[in-house]
């Protein structure tokens, strides 16, 4: 193979992929030097490897480090999208277990660092995800030079740094950010100048600034916006933000309390959020609402109606979920928009009046057009004659309703697959033959 020109060597091993590594790099220094060159190679990289949980076990975690540092320090500027988590699982004497990458490189005297072993050598880095990596003030410093980054998400429990929010004015090329944490100090001056962000997804232990902090953002197309508050309600105005933000086609609002009950407030409603997606401007049709967690309804529809845009007529939305919600009876009765939906999930809903067979009943009946159906989490059983009559279901979804058996009828249909042994009775689930 010597005769073969660099590039098209260099081709093949990024076919054979890196795991050859071992034995590509030991041939000779061509075909070493080669390796290590082949943007192809390392364009997606993932810290750490489960390679580290079997060293830290053998008591060669330094070396370890040493050596991620060097391959970063080689090839770093061929990375493109980087993951680095703080725990990695690995599998010992039987059992799964946990390892904490932090912990193990402060044991190894702390010379792995995220500012200067990792972020200093990615400059060409498009896509940068960090899972409960701390961020202090070093990294927060190496991330505003990453100039082609534009895809940047950073999960945790703990506060998210004011350093690290301070850098990311540095970023307006961002296209995507997610921020999962604790608390947000400097939310609001971070994000005023990310104007190019298409996808915003931030959740915080606290109440987040108010959503009029967004609108700047014109070009938002995905938004989730969720907090957790001591006391009070969140407003949601949904015209508002759709008037504000004129590209916005999917967005989840969601606000609780500490002891996990609804601070969203729509329509005179409490609950916990709501979630829109596959909103098309063009032609008013909304693809899926989600409710979560109502606490009171008085009327389904005109919850339903306040949580979707102005105008949007029942024919022009496909799909509604109510998850962990209370409803009486005559709060579901009457709802238009059923009518002309095509899929219906209700997870761990109660309907204290009537119980949850002739609530399930009274919404099918208001449903015909149906090709999905999702029931999920009832104490009693939801089988009632409007599900066990239906015919034209495609997918059917019980789980966890105390089933010990399916009772007869025409939606049992021959075009269902079904499982053969339902795991513990709880779970059955059939989609057609050709899906």
């Amino acid at each position: 193979m010597e005769w073969l020109p660099d590039p098209l060597l260099g081709r093949i091993f990024a076919d054979t992929g890196r795991k050859a590594g071992a034995s590509i790099t030991l041939v000779c220094h061509r075909w070493h030097r080669l390796f290590y060159s082949e943007p192809a190679l390392w364009r997606s990289l993932e810290l750490p490897a489960k390679s580290l949980a079997y060293a830290n076990v053998a008591g060669r975690a330094q070396q370890w480090f040493a050596a991620k540092a060097r391959l970063l320090r080689r090839v770093g500027g061929f990375v493109q999208h980087l993951k680095y988590k703080r725990t990695q699982s690995y599998f010992q004497d039987g059992y799964n277990k946990m390892l904490d990458v932090q912990q193990v490189a402060a044991d190894c005297g702390g010379e792995w660092q995220l500012g200067s072993s990792v972020l200093a050598h990615l400059s060409t880095v498009q896509s940068l995800r960090l899972e409960w990596i701390t961020v202090d003030a070093a990294a927060a410093a190496a991330l505003q030079r990453l100039t082609s980054l534009t895809q940047l998400y950073i999960e945790g429990d703990d506060d998210l740094p004011g350093s690290l929010l301070a850098a990311l004015p540095s970023l307006p090329q961002l296209l995507s950010l997610r921020l999962f944490g604790g608390t947000m100090p400097g939310l609001r001056a971070a994000l005023c100048p990310l104007t190019q962000l298409t996808q915003l997804e931030c959740a915080a232990a606290e109440p987040l600034p108010p959503l009029t902090i967004l609108f700047p953002l014109a070009q938002l197309r995905q938004l989730q916006w969720e907090e957790q508050r001591q006391d009070g309600t969140l407003l949601f105005d949904v015209q508002l933000l759709l008037a504000r933000l004129p590209q916005l086609d999917s967005w989840r609002i969601g606000s609780y309390w500490t002891q996990l009950e609804g601070a969203l407030k729509i329509g005179g409603v409490v609950l916990e959020s709501c979630t829109v997606r596959g909103y098309n401007r063009a032609d008013g049709t909304v693809q899926e609402l989600s409710l979560a967690r109502i606490a009171s309804v008085p009327s389904l529809q005109q919850l339903v109606a306040a949580a979707l845009p102005a105008g949007t007529q029942p024919s022009q939305l496909r799909s509604l979920a109510i998850t962990h919600s209370s409803m009486l009876l005559p709060a579901v009765l009457s709802c238009p928009f059923l009518g002309h939906l095509t899929s219906l999930a209700l997870t761990d809903c109660r309907f204290p009046d009537v119980g949850v067979r002739a609530g399930v009943e009274a919404l099918l009946q208001q449903a015909p057009q149906l090709q999905t159906l999702s029931l999920q989490g009832f104490k009693e059983t939801p089988m009632s004659h409007a599900l066990t009559n239906r015919t034209g279901l495609q997918q059917l979804c019980l789980r966890r309703n105390a089933l010990t058996e399916l009772p007869p009828g025409p939606y049992l249909h021959s075009e269902l697959i079904w499982p053969s042994v339902p795991v513990d009775k709880q779970l059955w689930c059939a989609e057609l033959r050709h899906a």
